[in-house]
């Protein structure tokens, strides 16, 4: 497991896709059409959504995906927010749109968030439209409610037809409450996790012209702990930086239901002796890993905020749309390559730099694995089988590591088990 210096290698397997066409044409976002009853569908992260994309639509200049195998039966896997970008899609209820093209944020010194909207799909043909789950948690939530088999305990994810959903993506595992809510006992059989691929985990702040960071190089778990609790509020407060900016730091934390904001705030706890973290009220909620947040903060160089570095990688691939109005304070598209950069210095207060090794994960009910209806007609496997269970599935195979590299992840695939504490 690679650390400091897999970023590296992240970037160069990112880079490698950018300017090329996608090597198949998709339904990653179950948009349109819906899904049908024998296909598989999957929610959840935003932080898989892209490697999801890649693994079963094919990549730009990687292997083709699960769905241009010449495959009937095909994978489903819903973005997150509705915006193949992972952005949040804002009402105009909180603020009109500044000049800039961006939603003006309900206030820029308290943690209230701007109004998202929570986007719908429809994710089986014939059924109604739904709220996306938005989240590790929101997936994993909406994953146990589809259960089939005990309407009385599983009702359906908001009336859909139980057995709607097949799989939840995960930027982290999923938690006691979570696992309590599908009992190995009951229909849903616990939920089994596969890890794919390991992310980092990493502080990104602005590189945008004429709005550069202005906190120190680096910062360390202990200083984002004083920094998240609102106990220091300015750059110079902190140990070493005391000749530094004056300024108000502007610390972003992930919506709620995000598995980067809970695996953030653990990381945190553990630097805090075990304690955990109360959020004060200079912390401002964000979608996440979308640039926005920091672009649209009134001084980007005060901004900062716990980002995926494979997004990161992903963003400087050049591989995402830059619509006309979501420009930055320098009237640069907020996607455009390296406008912002992740810490990597020496921290002020001796200690190591927060950088964050952390597992990405496909989650799906234990119960699903004893179906005997095969994914595709003639062959012998199911789809929890075919996808993601053993050396060979389709998530594990060496052949994918192409996909995994244009994520900006590093193939890493375990099978985790049932409700595993670690993995």
């Amino acid at each position: 497991m690679r650390m400091l210096n897999r970023r590296a290698g992240i970037a160069a397997g990112a880079l490698a896709v950018a300017g090329l066409t996608l090597a198949s044409t998709g339904v990653a976002s179950a948009d349109s059409p819906a899904a049908r009853p024998s296909d598989a569908v999957g929610v959840g992260s935003d932080t898989l959504q892209n490697l999801a994309d890649f693994l079963f639509d094919g990549a730009p200049g990687a292997v083709n995906g699960y769905n241009a195998q010449g495959n009937i039966n095909r994978v489903y896997s819903v973005f997150s927010t509705g915006d193949a970008n992972g952005r949040a899609i804002y009402d105009g209820t909180c603020g009109a749109a500044g000049a800039n093209g961006l939603g003006t944020f309900c206030s820029a010194t308290t943690s209230q968030a701007p109004n998202s909207l929570p986007g719908s799909v429809v994710l089986r043909e014939g059924t109604k439209p739904v709220v996306r789950p938005n989240g590790s948690g929101a997936g994993a939530a909406a994953l146990v409610q589809d259960t089939p088999g005990d309407a009385t305990n599983f009702p359906g994810y908001e009336g859909l037809p139980n057995g709607s959903i097949q799989f939840a993506r995960m930027s982290r595992l999923p938690n006691t409450t979570e696992e309590g809510t599908c009992p190995t006992s009951g229909a849903c059989g616990g939920l089994h996790v596969y890890q794919a691929a390991t992310d980092q985990l990493e502080i990104a702040t602005s590189n945008i012209s004429g709005a550069t960071y202005e906190g120190p190089t680096g910062l360390s778990a202990k200083e984002l702990v004083d920094i998240y609790s609102c106990t220091k509020t300015k750059w110079n407060q902190l140990p070493g930086n005391t000749t530094g900016s004056a300024n108000t730091i502007h610390p972003l934390i992930p919506q709620s239901g995000s598995g980067t904001r809970n695996f953030f705030l653990a990381d945190l706890q553990a630097a805090n002796g075990g304690s955990a973290v109360t959020l004060g009220s200079c912390v401002r909620t964000v979608q996440e890993h979308d640039p926005t947040g920091i672009y649209a903060d009134p001084t980007p160089a005060d901004a900062i905020e716990p980002f995926s570095a494979g997004k990161i990688a992903l963003i400087n691939s050049g591989y995402f749309a830059n619509g006309a109005g979501y420009k930055g304070t320098n009237g640069s598209n907020a996607y455009t390559a390296n406008q912002l950069k992740l810490l990597s210095g020496t921290p002020g207060d001796t200690n190591p730099v927060y950088n964050s090794t952390r597992g990405l994960y496909f989650v799906i009910r234990q119960a699903d694995l004893a179906s005997k209806t095969p994914l595709q007609p003639g062959g012998t496997e199911n789809w929890a089988q075919t996808l993601f269970t053993g050396s060979t599935s389709w998530i594990a195979r060496s052949s994918q590591a192409s996909a995994y590299a244009a994520a900006g992840f590093t193939q890493a695939y375990k099978d985790c088990g049932i409700n595993p504490g670690t993995c």
